[in-house]
């Protein structure tokens, strides 16, 4: 059986394929929890993984 994680990537790939937006990278799977800012007057993504920096995509 798949993983509640794995079944949420595979969602939102999906998702976004219907909806024809692009994924140019991705930070997926592991054990640590991430959280996704995005800046839509810019267009920028900030990914803050816990006990780590916020690194900007």
């Amino acid at each position: 059986m798949t993983s509640v994680g794995e079944k949420n990537i595979c969602a939102v790939r999906n998702v976004l394929a219907v909806l024809r937006i692009p994924i140019t990278g991705e930070e997926v799977g592991g054990s640590v929890g991430r959280t996704m800012k995005l800046f839509v007057q810019h267009g920028k993504v900030v990914i803050a993984t816990v006990g780590a920096e916020e690194r900007e995509s």
